[in-house]
């Protein structure tokens, strides 16, 4: 690509030659450095190459020596479009206005894009730059991006880190976060562990402190599974950190509800697209009646933003509207269709719910009531119970 747009910035040509000795006079071209490519019989004796133009002049006393007759069969390229049009004044007028219209645009901002975000939304990383000067549209020279930097990580407590990229007429901003360490009570602080959810015992693995449960018993939500009051004869009563890894059989029971019946879309095959331009913050329609098309419809919206490479962007965007008719008709729920869907959803939710444990075994059952399905997800699971907790007072 970049070779053809040298050669086309250069001129080229497309030769003829003619005659009994056509194959020697391209091994004289490539002796002799003459660069040439493309090349094509297109007779008896006769070839057709393409070159540069300093290669047709070079190539004149070769076909000479060689009893070669050459034409010039095409020209292209910029010089040649420069001497046609050399007397359209209004015409170079407006290249010399789009180069300079070109080069002042990117003397801005147009995107900004925010990688890294994790606890923290885009949205909250834009504002803040926003807020601190970073826009669409802003003049690169006005952007310090070292004090940009110290200011977002004194504006955001979030970030531990912060760069900023300038390439172009495009703004990368990488964040890296702070992470959230869950409170902990501190090592040489005594404590116990209690049941943060109410299960049966299936395994437990006592480091520090007095074992009062063992496998296989039941426990309820906030009962003490290891305390870190000791009790001996030598020592008396002390207390320790107690420290243990609990793991417990849990149940869950999770609903869901959809309507009985629902609406599906049949879809037509009708389409409609509109084009709209928009030049920084102003949109240009470019089609006259602004209402939808279809009494129902879906519509998608395309944005194309206008580059010149991957980091010059042009404040430009092609916008493509396309509206597909669809007529809507009442379905009743199938039971098995509803039932796999909403078992997937509760699955999901429970497994924000549990935080690393696993699902052992789990049942659907789907009822109607009311004029709408009921989803019963029973799920048992196996999940880590083991909750520090501070020792008030001892016995």
């Amino acid at each position: 690509m970049l070779l053809k747009l040298i050669n086309f910035l250069r001129g080229n040509v497309r030769v003829e030659m003619k005659g009994d000795y056509t194959e020697r006079l391209i091994n004289m071209c490539a002796f002799n450095g003459i660069e040439f490519w493309d090349i094509k019989r297109t007779g008896n004796n006769v070839i057709e190459v393409t070159m540069r133009v300093d290669g047709f002049r070079r190539i004149r006393k070769y076909a000479k020596k060689t009893m070669t007759r050459v034409k010039i069969r095409k020209k292209a390229g910029v010089p040649f479009l420069v001497h046609r049009y050399r007397w359209r004044y209004a015409l170079w007028g407006g290249a010399v206005a789009a180069v300079l219209l070109l080069l002042y645009l990117t003397s801005f901002i147009w995107t900004i894009e925010i990688v890294g975000c994790t606890y923290t939304t885009p949205a909250q990383i834009m504002k803040a730059l926003n807020g601190l000067g970073l826009k669409t549209g802003v003049r690169k020279n006005k952007i310090i991006a070292s004090e940009l930097k110290n200011n977002m990580l004194s504006e955001v407590d979030m970030l531990s880190w912060i760069a900023i990229n300038i390439k172009g007429t495009h703004a990368e901003v990488v964040v890296r976060e702070r992470e959230e360490t869950p409170y902990m009570i501190p090592r040489g602080e005594p404590c116990d562990i209690v049941a943060e959810k109410t299960g049966v015992i299936s395994k437990m693995n006592v480091k520090e402190g007095k074992a009062l449960f063992k496998p296989g018993q039941t426990v309820l939500r906030g009962d003490i599974l290891v305390t870190g009051v000791l009790d001996s004869e030598t020592a008396g009563i002390r207390r320790v950190h107690s420290l243990a890894e609990v793991q417990a059989r849990t149940w869950y029971k999770l609903y869901g509800r959809a309507p009985e019946k629902y609406i599906r879309k049949k879809y037509t095959g009708n389409k409609k697209k509109r084009l709209a331009l928009i030049f920084g913050t102003t949109r240009v329609n470019l089609y006259l009646n602004s209402s939808i098309p279809f009494d129902f419809c879906d519509k998608m919206i395309e944005k194309e933003k206008i580059i010149i490479n991957k980091s010059m962007y042009l404040p430009v965007s092609v916008v493509t509207e396309t509206y597909t008719e669809y007529i809507p008709e009442k379905v009743r729920s199938v039971s098995g269709q509803i039932s796999t869907e909403a078992k997937r959803t509760l699955l999901r939710r429970l497994s924000r719910i549990i935080q690393g444990g696993s699902v052992k075994t789990s049942s659907c059952k789907v009822d109607a009531k009311n004029g709408a399905v009921v989803v019963t997800l029973n799920a048992e699971c196996l999940e880590e119970i083991a909750l520090e907790r501070g020792i008030t007072e001892v016995p």
